[in-house]
């Protein structure tokens, strides 16, 4: 019998194990291909990522409404709620099959339909967790996130000759199990029945698309770094700058981790107007992100410092990248009360906090690139952006807990 506490220890290890997976397949993916080609994958991936701005905010929204709506116990309104997620889903099949046809006309060919696939696959599983995660249904993401780790171990097991396909069918694959688990095991019925109601649609924009933006914005300014270095240095470049960036990404796992488990209970205590809990949670969130940053960054120096380049030769340059992005993680979790920021109706403000930590960012970088500077102080834009976005949003919700008098 599980009890809370070791469903959450099961949780986050099945999260991490399916992390480590992740990011060993990636690891094996860029040590096989050619710094071009592997260049060109880690494009992609971002592409993948910002092309959710074509979701319009609504899952966004949904992550926010739900929860607060199961706090509430308004049915009616997770009805809607699920009601427009599903007529959604089938908007993000046919929007991301054209989006990967242009990019298979435009850009990369001959991956047309494992990239809608990868695209798909993501963003209902994402719904998936979101429903699951609303419900403390940690139990099932666990689960599902095992399976994932299991199945990509026999991915990489199996990996003789890497290309655009086999990268994009075997994370598609991982997904679709992940899907599937979620959906046999989830305790909670899900409610297929469409009740279409434009209010409720309007209020998932509302909130949804302005978090969409600062998080499209976030992910601008950890990647378009990449696109300005394709367009000054060169796509080889862009192959050891996306390496450099796996380490950045390992603790933002961490992080993300933390902010999953922490996140459903502020929203929760937001709706029940508890801000004491709201504080306790966010230092606590903090805390434990911040402290497993730095064993995971300790860690990783130490790898690097012995074994790394000696598995990986031809990335032996990113070295002070990496140092650099693991400076930069450490003081990210210092922001503080992000959730609250997101969940208590400045979803604006966040968004142009974002908006001008990422403007920073491409100024710096434009004036690091133009002016032929090493490459890892393209990794210095990248930390001057951050620090800056974690000073405004401390201080931005530091007035708001002051202004309702709860500081």
């Amino acid at each position: 019998m599980f009890t809370k506490i070791n469903i959450k220890y099961y949780y986050s290890i099945s999260y991490l194990f399916y992390n480590f997976s992740y990011f060993i397949f990636l690891f094996i993916v860029s040590k096989f291909l050619s710094l071009t080609q592997w260049g060109e994958i880690s494009l992609l991936l971002l592409i993948a990522l910002y092309s959710n701005i074509l979701t319009l905010g609504v899952s966004n929204g949904f992550s926010i409404n739900l929860p607060y709506n199961i706090a509430k116990d308004d049915k009616y309104k997770i009805e809607a709620l699920y009601s427009i997620i599903w007529i959604s889903i089938l908007y993000i099949v046919f929007i991301y099959f054209i989006l990967s046809f242009l990019l298979d006309k435009f850009y990369i060919k001959n991956h047309i339909i494992l990239f809608s696939l990868y695209l798909i696959s993501n963003y209902i599983l994402l719904i998936m967790r979101i429903i699951a995660r609303s419900y403390n249904d940690y139990k099932t993401l666990g689960l599902a996130y095992l399976f994932q780790a299991i199945i990509l171990f026999f991915i990489i097991l199996n990996f003789i000759y890497f290309d655009f396909k086999n990268v994009f069918l075997s994370l598609s694959l991982s997904n679709i199990i992940a899907i599937v688990i979620l959906t046999i095991t989830h305790k909670y019925k899900f409610l297929i029945k469409i009740h279409y109601n434009p209010k409720v649609f309007i209020e998932l924009i509302m909130i949804g698309m302005p978090l969409l933006i600062a998080g499209i914005l976030y992910s601008l300014l950890l990647g378009v770094d990449r696109f300005l270095i394709k367009e000054y240095y060169g796509i080889e470049d862009v192959g050891i700058y996306a390496f450099a960036s796996l380490f950045f990404k390992i603790n933002m796992v961490l992080i993300t981790l933390v902010n999953t488990i922490f996140y459903p209970r502020i929203i929760k205590s937001y709706a029940k107007n508890n801000f004491d809990e709201i504080i306790k949670l966010s230092k606590l969130q903090q805390w434990y992100s911040s402290l497993l940053v730095v064993i995971s960054s300790i860690f990783i120096f130490l790898i690097i410092k012995f074994y790394l380049f000696d598995l990986f030769p031809k990335f032996s340059s990113a070295s002070s990248i990496i140092f650099i992005f693991l400076i930069t993680t450490v003081i990210y979790p210092f922001s503080l009360y992000t959730t609250y920021l997101t969940a208590s109706g400045n979803q604006k403000k966040y968004m142009y906090i974002m908006f001008i930590s990422f403007i920073i960012n491409i100024l710096l970088n434009i004036y690091f690139l133009s002016n032929a500077y090493p490459l890892y102080f393209v990794a210095y834009s990248t930390f001057f952006s951050i620090l800056f976005n974690v000073i405004a949003i401390r201080f931005s919700t530091i007035h708001l807990f002051k202004h309702k008098g709860h500081v």
